[in-house]
């Protein structure tokens, strides 16, 4: 799992400070438990689409604590309605962690990817180059230095038709062309 980083930390005070103002507007609302439960599903499914799986658990433990005060502390409140409600917020919190835990493993996949393509087009002997629609080259790996004679950073940004020979130039032309309109 990546590390709980200081941005997020404080982003995530936000979130754990919601609990309260949920809370108490809930506590004052006669339809105030359905309203929690439902804001509070929000809340955990949204931290799960930020944060790491911990605090997303952590914010499920504080919601069903919260859960219960609120339940019990009105007078028609009983414990069937927090084992009821409390089951449906903690399936709701363990689903949302797992969600965080799996979205924090493919981002590392992707960028564990990425770190390997771009370690193959670095160090690749064959010339690769990246060009936009507009025909800038975004990208132009090492190996354009050996086989074509032209630096890297040089190339970025500037036209691939620049390199074409002129004799070329109409041919080039028309293989862009073809491949801008997939054929």
């Amino acid at each position: 799992d990546a590390p709980f980083e200081p941005e997020v930390h404080e982003n995530f005070s936000w979130w754990l400070a919601e609990l309260p103002l949920i809370y108490l507007f809930a506590a004052n609302d006669k339809l105030g438990v359905a309203v929690y439960v439902a804001a509070v599903t929000l809340l955990l499914t949204l931290a799960a689409a930020l944060y790491p799986p911990l605090p997303v658990v952590g914010l499920g433990a504080v919601s069903l604590v919260g859960l219960a005060v609120l339940i019990l502390d009105r007078p028609q409140g009983n414990t069937a309605a927090v084992v009821v409600l409390g089951a449906a917020l903690a399936t709701t919190a363990v689903v949302a962690a797992v969600t965080a835990k799996n979205r924090y493993r493919q981002d590392a996949h992707r960028r564990s990817t990425e770190r390997r393509t771009e370690l193959l087009l670095e160090n690749a002997s064959d010339a690769v180059l990246a060009v936009g629609p507009d025909g800038a080259v975004s990208y132009a790996s090492p190996a354009v230095r050996t086989v074509l004679g032209h630096r890297a950073d040089a190339l970025r940004g500037a036209r691939f038709s620049a390199l074409v020979h002129p004799d070329d130039a109409l041919r080039f032309g028309d293989w862009i062309t073809a491949l801008s309109a997939g054929r």
